[in-house]
């Protein structure tokens, strides 16, 4: 899993809005924050990460993935010395589309962060 310097950015643009806003608990907000951008990440990469010799199966899977996730999930695969691998990728455009709608719900974010 990689983090791109903007995604890191915006999460703590994000939990620095919300702490202005609402109560102001610090880190923990960012905490929060970083919950859910990972969340979709932490319940599909295993999957996203299994190897399926079968085609049909492999698209079955993906397809589970699809309608499981809250957004598209941002990963790609590249090679590496041991083969190769899928890759993570967090964005801003990804922490936008897991947060932006809470945060602009001024209680909705005040209980969910």
């Amino acid at each position: 899993m990689e983090f791109a310097p903007e995604a890191l950015r915006e999460m703590a643009e994000f939990a620095f809005k919300v702490n202005e806003s609402t109560e102001n608990i610090g880190a923990r907000r960012l905490h929060t924050i970083m919950e859910r951008v990972l969340e979709d990440v932490s319940f599909l990469a295993p999957d996203v990460t299994r190897r399926t010799a079968d085609a049909e199966q492999a698209a079955a899977l993906t397809e589970r993935i699809k309608a499981e996730s809250s957004a598209p999930l941002p990963y790609s695969e590249r090679m590496t010395a041991s083969g190769p691998e899928k890759v993570f990728l967090i964005t801003d455009e990804y922490v936008k589309q897991m947060v932006a709608s809470i945060v602009k719900d001024h209680d909705l974010s005040r209980y969910i962060l």
